[in-house]
């Protein structure tokens, strides 16, 4: 009989890892896309109220550069 339970513990499967949370690809371009958004302000922001550029690198942030564009006092959809 302990034969037969010790056969039994063997052929016994261990659990295996958890399987991964699947991960929705729309949240995430979502998401990517307010955190660019949220960079760009904090740039132009920055820009505006004078904050160094060298603040803005050193956090990892492109300063932000005016376009001709940005200087004209009609928008150009």
């Amino acid at each position: 009989m302990e034969q037969s339970s010790l056969t039994e513990q063997e052929t016994k499967k261990r659990p295996g890892p958890a399987p991964k949370p699947k991960v929705d690809i729309e949240e995430f371009k979502k998401l990517q896309a307010e955190v660019h958004n949220l960079q760009e302000l904090i740039t132009r922001m920055a820009h505006q109220s004078g904050t160094s550029h060298q603040l803005l690198m050193k956090a990892g942030l492109e300063p932000y550069q005016p376009t001709k564009n940005d200087m004209s006092k009609f928008k150009v959809v």
